[in-house]
């Protein structure tokens, strides 16, 4: 049922969320916050903004990005920067090395 109402009042909840990442959009972390927690609620509340999330954990979380990529399928994997490949490829070639000190500065 849940699923069904989500679905029914879309275009009412892209409509708020698109608003609200229009005005974060210069304000990084702040946005990079919004989607993260939108995304740990409901996956499919971000599909529409899932090519600037990859983004936005590239720059703010790395071993976040690894986890998004590999549960979800909304990308576009043509728009995905090569950093954020080059993470997720090293990443997954050797999870032994973990990535907890590949954050920017």
């Amino acid at each position: 049922m849940l699923h069904y109402l989500r679905r029914k009042s879309h275009p009412l909840l892209r409509e708020k969320i698109a608003r609200v990442v229009q005005q974060l959009r210069s304000r990084s972390r702040f946005l990079f916050l919004y989607l993260d927690a939108l995304f740990e609620k409901d996956a499919y509340l971000i599909s529409d903004f899932a090519d600037t999330l990859v983004e936005l954990y590239a720059e703010h979380a790395p071993p976040k990005l690894v986890d998004f990529l590999r549960a979800s399928n909304s990308y576009n994997l043509e728009a995905v920067s090569l950093e954020s490949m080059v993470l997720f490829l090293i990443v997954r070639s050797e999870p032994h090395l973990g990535i907890q000190n590949m954050h920017r500065t």
